[in-house]
């Protein structure tokens, strides 16, 4: 892989996962690379794969003379980041560097048995850079650099004073693809940001309130510069995606941001607290409104004591009162995840998520879905300090066996066993499965036009009710039809106008049942069966009403209910 900048810099800094899936550039790297830049250090960045970090590396290292390697941890990439610094120290004669959420719990042991020379607990922009002016340019001793775990000539060990966090973050330039080797940064259609840092939360199992309590917020006229200066880098950009844990704590701030994001016409997504959202429940309709198309919010459990347990602040009641909320105000996808074997849990409390997600699909069908995790808590949090606080231990699985850690229990309930736990949660899962499977029999089209459309366009969204519903024929059809529509403008018929035109059902076979036409699940009645029976686009709806002998607001009737649920559409021509 070819380094897309042949100038000399001193720091490559590293994000690396053995799977691609559900990795994105790491943004707080980028935002270290161009802190440094404004100090006169040049850092590079690398997202991607095991299978190409070696060339990455040997190639920064032979053929650029970099001299430091700092590289991003967390639960999943640490093994991956151990091998790689073991192979660097045995290979190279260069500095390296761990950082990232895991590396709070990196400390003497982990420096000794990889040979790692540094470690930076926390926001690492001024870290960073006093580590540079220390070994690369002498003039400052390494006592003195901030949030600095290391062991010194004389194999003692050492961890400096933490750094106070970084206040005003409109005074860090903005990443930007000059500074990426090897990747797709903001090179597609899809992009990210972070509006702000901290957490005024406390969940039991979170590292941002654990850890990183104070909360900073960029302006939002910064926030806008950046989306347009990604934008002048590549104008193929469309899908923006907010990593916030917090961007729905200021409402005013929303409203500030969705009035600027709303004339650049992108589609974005972010994560809500639902008790922001509980709390004005008009953001979310302005919001949408200003073109978001996905939400994510902490679930985590149905029952209130586990809710209670985690510091949530949420209960189930409030859960459902913001799928509600969001249903309401148009939005094409919600999303969150459930818990299992978490604080306090019980047959019961599994019993009372399973309820609350069942309740979740039915109110917000064609939007909502969830999937289901085991308990990953982040290292320095209460439940990973105090598990027994929570009813919890560790269930004794080898770590060397788990590839991903909210995929296999390595927490579990102490009453609860094991494999108890792992059949739980596939039940789980069958049924949300099978739960979006059945609901999805019965969409209307309000549900499938938001899954798959927004202002006449159709949306780049991952879905698993847009994978359900393109397996109904009629489903399918009635989506060609709609992007017709919109192509052409889009019509909603008066009753004069429907008598005009020629009636399309959207599935081709008739078959009967006691003389009424079936299809899937449904069961039409005597005009229903009738009205399909005859619109198959040869003879206008006037036609069908002289031959029938059911009367005219009877069979319109029908057509306006049928066509709600996707089975039939008027067609010009």
């Amino acid at each position: 892989m070819k380094i897309t900048d042949a100038t000399k810099y001193e720091l490559l800094l590293m994000n690396v996962e053995r799977i691609p899936s559900h990795m994105f550039d790491n943004l707080g790297q980028h935002s270290i690379a161009s802190y440094l830049e404004t100090k006169g250090f040049k850092a590079m960045v690398y997202s991607g794969t095991t299978g190409d970090c070696e060339e990455i590396i040997s190639g920064a290292i032979e053929k650029d003379s970099v001299p430091v390697i700092g590289f991003y941890t967390a639960t999943d990439n640490l093994s991956v980041v151990k091998h790689l610094i073991e192979w660097i120290k045995k290979t190279y004669n260069v500095y390296t560097i761990a950082g990232g959420p895991e590396a709070v719990a990196l400390k003497e042991d982990f420096l000794r048995e990889t040979g790692c020379d540094f470690v930076i607990e926390g926001e690492g922009e001024i870290p960073e850079y006093q580590l540079l002016s220390c070994i690369i340019d002498n003039i400052l001793p390494l006592e003195q650099v901030q949030s600095l775990r290391y062991i010194d000539k004389n194999n003692i060990y050492h961890e400096n004073p933490l750094a106070k966090p970084f206040c005003n973050l409109d005074e860090i330039p903005f990443p930007s693809r000059k500074r990426c080797i090897g990747s797709d940064f903001r090179n597609k259609i899809d992009f990210g940001i972070i509006t702000g840092r901290g957490c005024p939360f406390r969940c039991a199992f979170c590292y941002e309130g654990a850890n990183t309590k104070k909360v900073r917020l960029r302006s939002i006229e910064n926030v806008i510069s950046e989306i347009d200066f990604a934008i002048s880098e590549n104008h193929k950009l469309k899908y923006l995606n907010i990593y916030d844990d917090t961007f729905t704590l200021d409402f005013r701030r929303v409203e500030a941001f969705c009035k600027e994001v709303k004339k650049r016409k992108l589609f974005w997504y972010c994560e809500g607290h639902t008790s922001n959202i509980a709390k004005n429940p008009e953001m979310v309709k302005i919001m949408v409104d200003s073109g978001m198309i996905g939400l994510q919010i902490g679930i985590e459990s149905g029952s209130n004591t586990v809710l209670e347990a985690y510091n949530k602040k949420t209960d189930r009641d409030m859960i459902l009162e913001v799928v509600n909320i969001c249903k309401n105000a148009g939005l094409p996808r919600l999303v969150g995840n459930f818990i299992v074997g978490g604080a306090y849990e019980t047959e019961e409390s599994i019993s009372e998520s399973m309820k609350l997600a069942e309740q979740m699909l039915e109110a917000g069908q064609g939007m909502f879905e969830c999937k289901t995790v085991f308990l990953a808590p982040y290292p320095h949090t209460p439940i990973t300090l105090n598990p027994a606080d929570y009813n919890l231990e560790y269930s004794g699985v080898d770590e060397n066996t788990c590839i991903y850690s909210m995929q296999m229990p390595l927490m579990k309930p102490e009453s609860m066993e094991y494999e108890k736990l792992i059949s739980f949660k596939k039940t789980f899962d069958e049924m949300l499965k099978e739960k979006i499977r059945m609901l999805s029999r019965n969409a209307v089209k309000a549900d499938v036009e938001r899954i798959f459309f927004k202002a006449g366009e159709r949306l780049n969204i991952s879905s698993l009710w847009k994978d359900y519903y393109l397996k109904q024929e009629h489903i399918v059809n009635y989506i060609e039809r709609i992007i017709s529509i919109y192509r052409h403008g889009n019509n909603d018929y008066t009753d004069d106008e429907l008598l005009e035109l020629y009636p399309v059902r959207t599935f081709s076979l008739l078959e009967y049942k006691n003389g009424l036409l079936t299809y899937g699940s449904y069961i039409f009645s005597e005009c229903e069966s009738f009205l399909l029976k005859y619109s198959a686009g040869k003879i206008k709806f006037r036609d069908i009403i002289m031959m029938s002998e059911n009367n005219k607001q009877d069979l319109l009737a029908s057509y306006r209910s049928l066509n709600n649920r996707c089975l039939i559409y008027a067609s010009r021509f």
